[in-house]
């Protein structure tokens, strides 16, 4: 049990600087130059036994710790990407010439993800973690920290151990959406008429996927499944289907609140459970963002394969200048005439979007909830219009509810 758990936090900030400085390797040198000179000016021999014993613990924590590091090999395993819904795992593989006790494993570029500890292993061991405490997002590892403080914790021994660069990709979590409103679709069918008119049939080439069983072979893609080593069929996207158009917000200043809980990590979670939602019910999806540079994201109606999605939305930041008003303009400009229209906002920014003819998804968030989180809180909420459902969102809301 941690005995700081109950102090206030104004205390908490005055022990810090102690808590950090003083260690129980300084504290062993400073009682023992106390006891020698009280031993020296008093004579008393006792003492003179203390200091010899701390002087002893303080020369066996420095030799075995360094014994302890000597001819250790630690090899991080490339990290396993997890799957949506389960949690990232580091894998490490440990070799020594005997056995070795007590170490400490340290990322130093996962911040939020405390040390692992090895109690004791025989010559060669392999070690799982898994990083619950991850949020989503892009972290690029690379050298990690190995340290020993066997046997009494008074010195650690550390020592940065170079790896093989990569990065570890986390998704976004995922949230069942029950029910999708209703498309606009009248402006979206006389586009399609259009399309037609130029291409000459109602469906085009959208990609190719695993054959399910029952389906003809008339849209076998032959070198695909040569490819593959497994039948692959075409897969059309039929122009008269009613799309998503998603606007993430990646502009400056929109990530209101702390991670996990912020306005932005809201939006990613919202806008990737609509995408999967939208392609499960047969509709394509158009995603696009404006940071530092334009991002966009395509997916055909019906598709299964989340990956591509997920990572794409894995790497979004909030780092851009585009406010939203003329990123909608500009995404309705590439992709007119959607079924639906999605965008994100903080509940006092104005949206001003003229006469779109989608069904408009516009997600509000109370952005004082998500500033101040432990304030007094409200509850989030649905407004349904003619054309516009409008979701009030905030913090620590349950998303899924939204979409009952």
């Amino acid at each position: 049990m941690e005995l700081s758990r109950d102090l206030s936090p104004q205390f908490k900030a005055l022990l810090e600087p102690l808590r950090k400085h003083f260690t129980p390797y300084r504290f062993c040198w400073v009682l023992t130059g106390i006891s020698y000179l009280i031993a020296w000016n008093r004579g008393i021999a006792l003492l003179y036994a203390v200091v010899a014993l701390t002087l002893a613990a303080l020369l066996l924590s420095h030799v075995l710790a360094w014994a302890n590091m000597r001819g250790l090999r630690v090899i991080r395993d490339r990290a396993v990407a997890p799957a949506p819904g389960e949690t990232p795992l580091l894998r490490y593989r440990l070799r020594a010439p005997g056995r070795r006790h007590f170490l400490l494993i340290d990322e130093p570029q996962l911040a939020t993800v405390t040390g692992t500890m090895i109690a004791q292993f025989d010559r060669e061991t392999v070690i799982e973690r898994e990083l619950g405490e991850l949020h989503r997002g892009v972290y690029p590892l690379s050298t990690l920290h190995v340290s020993s403080a066997y046997p009494f914790g008074l010195f650690s021994r550390e020592r940065e151990v170079v790896q093989k660069p990569h990065k570890l990709v986390v998704y976004p979590r995922l949230h069942d959406v029950l029910r999708l409103p209703e498309p606009l679709v009248q402006a979206h069918t006389a586009d399609a008429e259009a399309v037609l008119q130029r291409r000459r049939g109602w469906e085009e080439f959208a990609g190719v996927r695993e054959q399910r069983p029952g389906e003809s072979l008339k849209h076998v893609h032959w070198r695909a499944s040569a490819r593959q080593n497994q039948l692959m069929v075409k897969e059309y996207e039929a122009l008269d289907v009613p799309g998503m158009l998603i606007v993430l917000p990646q502009q400056r200043g929109f990530e209101c609140g702390t991670v996990p809980h912020s306005c932005f990590e809201y939006a990613i979670e919202l806008a990737v459970s609509l995408t999967r939602a939208a392609c499960h019910a047969g509709h394509p999806v158009h995603c696009v963002s404006y940071g530092k540079r334009e991002r966009q994201l395509h997916l055909a109606a019906h598709t299964t394969e989340m990956s591509p999605m997920l990572e794409w939305f894995a790497h979004a930041t909030p780092d851009g200048t585009v406010q939203l008003t003329e990123a909608v303009a500009r995404a309705r400009h590439k992709f007119a005439h959607p079924g639906w229209l999605v965008t994100f906002r903080h509940d006092g920014d104005a949206l001003d979007i003229g006469r779109h003819g989608a069904r408009h998804l516009d997600f509000t968030f109370a952005a004082q909830s998500f500033r101040e989180p432990h304030a007094e809180k409200t509850d989030s909420y649905v407004n349904v219009s003619l054309s516009v459902v409008r979701y009030h969102v905030t913090c620590h809301a349950s998303l899924p509810t939204l979409f009952l």
